[in-house]
C-alpha cells in the first residue's frame, strides 16, 4: 500500500511539474509571438522574440521549436545557422506535422548537415498524410525529378491537383505551367490562366506578409509573360525584393539577367556584386564567377582569382547534391580548362553524372531537361554530337522554347534559331535562324556564334563567307565555347 501511495505521490508531483513546465513554455511562446509580430501592445523586438522562442523551445514547446528553426533559416535575426535550425525542425516534427516541410527541405538540400533525399520524401509524405497543401506540392516535385523516389508522372500530377485545389501556391504554379507549356498533358491555356490567377492572388498575400520567395515566382510571370505581359524591368524589381529578403535562387537569376540579359537592364558591376554575395553557398554562382574572371569578357581578366575560386568550389562540391545542369557545366569547365588545367578524362565523370540525372527526366517529359539535352546533343556537350536526339528533344520542348525565345532568354533564342535552321517543329527558314542567332550572339552566346560560324562556313541559306565564319568562330572560342575551341585547334 505504501508503495502505491508513494508511486501516486511521485506521479502527481511529476504531473504537476510537467503542467507547470508546459504552462511556462506556453507563456514564453505567446510572449515571443507578441514580440516577433509586435501585437497585443508589445513593440516589435526580434532579438527579444528569439530569446523567448529559445526558452520555450528548450522547455519542449514544439511550435516554438518550429518558429526558431524558421528564424535561424532566415537572416532576420542576423547570421543564418542551418545546423541549429535543422535540429529544432527535427524536434518540432515529432509533434507538429507542418515542421516536416522544413525538415524535408533540409534533407533534400543538405543544408542542415545531412543530405538524404529519401528522408526528405518521407517528410513530404507525412505532411501530405496530414492534408497539408504544400506536402502535396513537395511530393509532386519529388516524383517529377526523382528526388528521393522513382520518377512517377501520374502520381506527380495527382498530387499537384490535390495541392493546387487546397491552396498550395507551388502546386498551383507547377500545374499552371504544365497546362501552359503542355508538360505531361496537352496545352490548355484556359486552365493555365485559372491556376496562374490562383497562384498570383495567393503569392502576393504571402509576399507582403514576409515570404520573399514569392516575389521571385511573381517576377517569373513577368519574365516569361505568364498571365502578365512580358516586362523585364518589372520582373527585376520583384526579383530585387526577393534578393533583399535573402532568397538565393532569385539572386542568381537576377545576376544572370543583369549580366547577359536585354541591353536595357544590363548592369555588370551589380551582377558581379550579387554573385559574390551568394558564392559562398551557391556553387553555381561561384562557377559563373570562375567563367567570368577566366575569360575576362565582362570583367577584367584575373586568371589567378578564377583558379582560386575553382579550388574553393571543388572543395565544396558534392556530385549527389548537384543538379544536372551544374554537373554538365562543371564538366565543360574542366574539359575547356576554365579555372583549371584541361582534363577531358575527368570531365567525362561529370558528364556521365549529368546524363544519369537528365535523361530519365527528359524521357518522362520534363521540358527543361529536354531543352538541356537538346542543346547538349546538338553540340556534343557531354555527349556525342547527335542531331537526331537534338531534334527529338527540341521538338518535344517546342512550346517552352518558343515562349522563352519570345521573352529574350538567350539559350532559348539560340535553340529557336537552330530549330528554324533545320525546320525542327517550326518552318525551315535560314533567314529567321540567322536573325535569331545574331540576336543571341549579341548577348554573348558562344553557342549561337558557333552555329553562325557553321552557317557562313557552309553557305547554309546565306552566301558563304570565310571572313564572317572566322569572325564568329573567334567570338565563340574567346568565350571558351568547347566546340569552337576544338575547331580552332584542328
Amino acid at each position: 500500500m505504501r508503495r502505491i501511495i508513494s508511486f501516486l505521490l511521485i506521479f502527481l508531483v511529476g504531473a504537476a511539474f510537467a503542467a507547470e513546465s508546459g504552462a511556462r513554455a506556453e507563456y514564453f511562446y505567446r510572449s515571443a509571438e507578441n514580440c516577433f509580430y509586435g501585437r497585443n501592445g508589445f513593440p516589435r523586438d526580434i532579438a527579444k522574440a528569439v530569446k523567448l522562442y529559445t526558452m520555450a523551445a528548450k522547455a519542449g514547446h514544439s511550435w516554438a521549436q518550429l518558429a526558431l528553426a524558421r528564424i535561424l533559416c532566415s537572416n532576420i535575426a542576423g547570421e543564418r545557422d542551418y545546423v541549429q535550425a535543422f535540429d529544432w525542425a527535427k524536434k518540432s516534427a515529432e509533434k507538429v506535422p507542418a515542421a516536416n516541410m522544413l525538415l524535408a527541405w533540409f534533407y533534400i538540400s543538405g543544408e542542415g548537415g545531412i543530405y538524404d533525399p529519401a528522408a526528405g520524401f518521407k517528410c513530404y509524405q507525412k505532411a501530405a498524410y496530414h492534408r497539408l497543401p504544400d506536402g502535396y506540392g513537395g511530393l509532386a516535385w519529388c516524383y517529377i525529378l526523382g528526388k528521393g523516389t522513382a520518377i512517377n508522372i501520374p502520381l506527380a500530377l495527382e498530387n499537384l491537383q490535390k495541392g493546387a485545389e487546397r491552396g498550395d501556391i507551388i502546386s498551383q504554379w507547377m500545374l499552371a505551367s504544365c497546362h501552359f507549356y503542355g508538360q505531361f498533358m496537352p496545352v490548355d491555356r484556359k486552365a493555365a490562366e485559372h491556376w496562374f490567377r490562383k497562384f498570383r492572388d495567393t503569392a502576393w498575400r504571402y509576399a507582403e506578409a514576409g515570404a520573399p520567395g514569392c516575389y521571385y515566382q511573381l517576377g517569373m510571370m513577368y519574365r516569361f509573360g505568364l498571365l502578365e505581359s512580358y516586362d523585364m524591368k518589372q520582373c527585376l524589381e520583384l526579383w530585387k525584393l526577393a534578393v533583399d529578403g535573402g532568397y538565393a535562387d532569385a539572386a542568381f537569376a537576377y545576376a544572370q539577367e543583369l549580366l547577359a540579359g536585354v541591353e536595357s537592364v544590363r548592369d555588370v558591376p551589380e551582377a558581379v556584386r550579387v554573385l559574390k554575395s551568394i558564392a559562398g553557398k551557391e556553387l553555381k554562382a561561384k562557377l559563373l564567377l570562375v567563367n567570368l574572371y577566366d575569360i575576362g569578357i565582362h570583367v577584367k581578366r584575373d586568371r589567378a582569382y578564377a583558379e582560386r575560386l575553382f579550388k574553393e568550389l571543388m572543395a565544396q562540391w558534392d556530385d549527389n547534391k548537384a543538379e544536372a545542369a551544374e554537373l554538365l557545366e562543371l564538366g565543360l569547365h574542366i574539359e575547356s580548362g576554365i579555372g583549371c588545367p584541361p582534363d577531358p578524362e575527368k570531365a567525362k565523370h561529370y558528364y556521365r553524372k549529368a546524363m544519369e540525372k537528365l535523361r530519365p527526366q527528359a524521357d518522362n517529359g520534363v521540358l527543361f531537361s529536354q531543352m538541356q539535352l537538346g542543346i547538349s546533343s546538338y553540340f556534343g556537350l557531354g555527349t556525342g554530337r547527335d542531331h537526331a536526339a537534338a531534334e527529338k528533344y527540341l521538338r518535344s520542348a517546342r512550346t517552352l522554347i518558343k515562349n522563352h525565345a519570345e521573352c529574350d532568354a538567350i539559350t532559348a533564342v539560340t535553340l529557336y534559331g537552330i530549330m528554324h535552321l533545320h525546320g525542327w517543329g517550326v518552318p525551315g527558314s535560314p533567314e529567321t535562324a540567322v536573325k535569331l542567332l545574331k540576336r543571341s550572339a549579341g548577348s554573348g552566346s558562344g553557342a549561337a556564334a558557333y552555329v553562325l560560324y557553321e552557317i557562313y562556313r557552309d553557305g547554309n541559306g546565306v552566301t558563304a563567307s570565310p571572313v564572317e565564319a572566322e569572325k564568329f568562330l573567334k567570338f565563340a572560342a574567346d568565350r571558351k565555347f568547347l566546340p569552337a575551341i576544338k575547331e580552332k585547334s584542328r
